[in-house]
């Protein structure tokens, strides 16, 4: 029998990453900034690679095996219908209210950076509380993903807020040669 924590964490974090999938997607469609569209679906397509190895592991647990390892569900491809987990709404409705046909871009990055940070600190936890070697790899390897996300969307949100600042930081070691 599967464990039944591991399971729920499972989902919990399948349901999180299709929140943000859906996030990125529907707001690189809405916002008027072509890099930050772009950056949001580059995003979107990482969190699509997340769900597919958190079904995977989901779907082992179910069929009474172990944890995958991070090598062996890396090379793996997904198959399966999509479920759909009522942890978190995701409706078009609720797209829309965390963006406005006018929204700011820094409010844009603002809630996105929100959402890696949730998903970053939820992961830890399961790496910190997890038995098998191999869940702890994959949490942590989400972990990093997510810190990842997080400093991209930082940065991307720093350079619009204080372009100024951002670049002479950035470009520091060019103009010192």
């Amino acid at each position: 029998m599967a464990d039944k924590e591991a399971l729920e964490a499972l989902e919990t974090a399948i349901q999180m990453e299709v929140e943000g999938h859906t996030y990125y997607v529907k707001t690189a469609a809405r916002v008027s900034w072509p890099e930050g569209s772009s950056t949001l679906l580059d995003l979107a397509t990482d969190e699509m690679e997340h769900i597919r190895i958190l079904k995977e592991e989901h779907a082992a647990l179910m069929a009474g095996h172990e944890w995958l390892s991070p090598d062996k569900v890396s090379t793996q491809l997904s198959s399966g219908a999509k479920k759909q987990l009522p942890v978190f709404a995701t409706d078009d409705a609720v797209i829309a209210g965390m963006v406005s046909d006018r929204a700011d871009a820094l409010e844009v990055l603002d809630l996105a950076i929100k959402v890696e940070y949730k998903s970053h600190t939820f992961y830890a936890k399961q790496a910190k509380i997890s038995q098998s070697p191999a869940a702890r790899a994959i949490w942590g390897w989400l972990v990093k993903e997510e810190k990842g996300h997080q400093a991209i969307l930082t940065d991307y949100a720093l350079y619009i807020g204080a372009q100024n600042e951002w670049l002479l930081e950035h470009e520091r070691p060019i103009l010192e040669g």
